[in-house]
């Protein structure tokens, strides 16, 4: 609920009518319109939003692309299907900057799941799980589409199964999502502990 003041007319009509009756029940139906409006669009969530982002979260994993040689850089990738994980091109491969290629990175680099800060500020235990690349590696360069899709392995290093985490299913069906609608963004910013944006985020634009 947002009250609003409307202009000087409308405030002393209302007034008037709270002195009339002596309290909000005897407001007459245009008084409380006035004194409670959705502002700038309706933006309520469902509860199940909550419990539903919830378990998203936890397919979203940070990746820590590193070579032989001990380079260590960080991005974010997320579950697609089981053990398939979804990463930019650019967060494996920097050749863009004149550095290493995926082909130095990926036999090297792992993703992280649940490296996130609890509400207590301990952090929780993470699960990290190396890359498979020969059991499957789809890429697209930075310039293009700029994706990597490669296999996890099925176990963590400390033995968590990969399937514990779920997953995201990719769908080629197009009204997914319309321009103006808000995007909602788990990440691992700088490869930070895990965060979500939930404002200030839309889709402007469709190819």
């Amino acid at each position: 609920r947002n009250p609003i003041i409307g202009n000087s007319r409308t405030v002393k009509g209302i007034s008037d009518e709270l002195r009339i009756t002596g309290g909000l029940g005897g407001l007459s139906a245009s008084a409380h319109s006035e004194l409670e409006r959705v502002i700038d669009g309706a933006d309520f969530m469902p509860s199940w939003f909550l419990s539903r982002g919830s378990e998203l979260r936890r397919t979203v994993a940070r990746v820590r692309a590193r070579t032989a040689s001990g380079k260590d850089k960080k991005g974010t990738g997320f579950l697609v299907g089981p053990r398939l994980l979804l990463t930019n091109a650019h967060v494996l491969d920097w050749t863009d900057i004149g550095e290493e290629s995926a082909e130095n990175t990926l036999p090297y680099s792992l993703a992280e799941f649940d490296y996130e800060e609890q509400f207590n500020g301990a952090m929780m235990t993470v699960s990290t799980f190396r890359l498979e690349p020969t059991t499957l590696c789809l890429f697209s360069p930075w310039d293009q589409l700029d994706y990597v899709l490669v296999a996890l392995a099925p176990r963590s290093n400390e033995g968590t199964d990969i399937a514990s985490f779920g997953y995201n299913l990719l769908a080629g069906d197009t009204g997914k999502i319309s321009k103006g609608e808000a995007v909602f963004i788990v990440q691992h910013p700088n490869g930070q502990p895990k965060k979500v944006v939930l404002q200030n985020n839309r889709l402007i634009d469709r190819d």
